[in-house]
């Protein structure tokens, strides 16, 4: 049974939904954010095995009005990501990723901050192989580097803080490598800060 105070915060939650509420700055001229967080990607290595990479990264968001509560969200964006699966210690490979994309996103500007976003860049890759004694590889065909082309996409929720002075935003992105299919769905949390 419904009781009074329960009835009486439902209509404050509606209230609080189809109000002109504003959870970003209340201006209408281009603003310029910076931050950074951690991405986690469930990468699927040997048979069955997943194993979670984890990349801290960089972000800077600008951020347009474009018709009342949309704003247009172009960013650039980089990480880099070292950790390794679990791998004997006589031989194993080892690849060190440093990712990059420009991307273009939408944001409502509500009293929260629903976002897509979507993104081409790359990965310069470093692959070593790596050897301990009793073996040796007298010729390495494995080790080198290549810049390997990179599609994502991204979903994520910001929850602003001081009318979006400050914007915490976790993420679901799914990521195309060419060439590479053990990338495909990733997650994490940003937090960015409006310089101007």
């Amino acid at each position: 049974m419904l009781t009074s105070m329960k009835i009486i915060k439902f209509f404050l939650f509606i209230l609080l939904l189809i109000s002109n509420s504003s959870a970003f700055s209340q201006s209408n001229r281009f603003q310029m954010a910076v931050g950074g967080g951690v991405s986690f990607y469930p990468i699927r290595d040997f048979g069955e095995n997943y194993f979670t990479q984890v990349a801290p990264e960089i972000v800077i968001y600008g951020y347009i009005p474009l018709f009342q509560r949309l704003w247009l969200r172009p960013g650039l964006r980089a990480n880099y990501s070292w950790l390794q699966p679990e791998m004997p210690q006589a031989i194993r490979v080892e690849e060190n990723d440093l990712k990059y994309d420009i991307e273009i996103g939408l944001v409502v500007d509500w009293i929260i901050l629903p976002s897509i976003s979507f993104g081409i860049g790359g990965i310069y890759r470093q692959i070593s192989l790596k050897t301990q004694y009793p073996l040796v590889v007298p010729v390495d065909d494995v080790s080198g580097t290549d810049n390997i082309p990179m599609f994502q996409t991204q979903l994520g929720i910001g929850f602003p803080i001081a009318s979006g002075i400050v914007v915490i935003e976790p993420y679901g992105r799914y990521v195309i490598l060419e060439n590479d299919k053990r990338f495909a769905w990733g997650y994490g949390l940003e937090v960015t800060m409006q310089i101007f």
